[in-house]
């Protein structure tokens, strides 16, 4: 048990006949304490953002004075995270008072709106240094993941784009999607081309068009950069002199991707736009 350093006084009171006491009749020796409190910190493994993450830290066994436990903690950058015990930097103080054997604290997660990879919170003791109170390190470190709470939709903005095709060279076709909130990683958009028209002899209607005559098709995905809230799939149309009627073609949104995998935006209703 950590107890601090004890006292023993030995004290001559008496000597055989013939015998004198010296002068100096008391000796003290220090029993010095050489108990280690051991701490651990413990929370869970896994909390939602914007929710409460609770913290313990555990000692092995009570001390007779408080002790200050530094604990260093890590989060991922697309959120903040607040400590309720005092905080520089990336260092916590945290205070295990006298006679107990642990102490509690929070970590608040921060909600940022935005859609992300799952976060982490990382919690390290760190080595006693200068002269505080001494302790060990046990388990010394927790590592918890924050659970993304902001899912993602990506639809057309219009189902209908029309641009006057010209006599030569291409023009431009801007479809444009809309995302329901902002993500912090790229985004790969998928898409695909199909016919306007649908049944019996539509691929002979003159008002359907065609690829690679009509209009360019070889291109199906586009990369849509962190924190956008809309971005333009160009689709070039190719111009021509002939007389016609106006043309039409389907762009059908296929999917998502993002490096991690993780909290993959989803298409919304309007997927197809003409």
């Amino acid at each position: 048990m950590r107890e601090g350093d004890e006292n023993i006084i030995i004290k001559l009171t008496g000597v055989p006949a013939g015998w004198s006491l010296a002068t100096q009749q008391e000796a003290t020796v220090t029993l010095a304490d050489n108990d280690v409190v051991t701490m651990e910190v413990f929370a869970a493994t896994e909390a939602a953002e914007g929710s409460v993450l609770p913290v313990t830290l555990r000692a092995s066994q009570p001390s007779p004075t408080d002790i200050q436990v530094t604990v260093t903690l890590q989060h991922d950058a697309a959120r903040t995270v607040s400590p309720a015990v005092p905080v520089s930097g990336t260092t916590l103080t945290v205070t295990l008072p006298a006679n107990q054997t642990e102490v509690s604290f929070d970590i608040t997660l921060e909600d940022n709106e935005t859609n992300d990879d799952d976060g982490f919170v990382n919690l390290l003791i760190e080595p006693q240094t200068g002269g505080a109170q001494p302790y060990g390190k046990g388990a010394s470190g927790n590592t918890g993941t924050i659970k993304d709470d902001d899912p993602l939709e990506i639809s057309f903005k219009k189902d209908t784009v029309k641009v006057m095709e010209g006599q030569s060279g291409t023009t431009p076709m801007p479809f444009t999607v809309v995302l329901s909130r902002r993500s912090t990683r790229a985004i790969t958009l998928n898409y695909e081309f199909g016919d306007a028209f649908e049944g019996a002899g539509a691929d002979k209607d003159p008002q359907r068009a065609h690829s690679g005559e009509d209009y360019h098709a070889l291109v199906t995905s586009l990369v849509i950069p962190p924190l956008q809230d809309e971005a333009d799939i160009l689709v070039p149309a190719f111009g021509d002199v002939g007389a016609e009627e106006d043309e039409y073609f389907a762009l059908k949104l296929r999917g998502a991707a993002v490096a991690s995998g993780q909290n993959i935006p989803v298409m919304g209703t309007r997927r197809v736009a003409i």
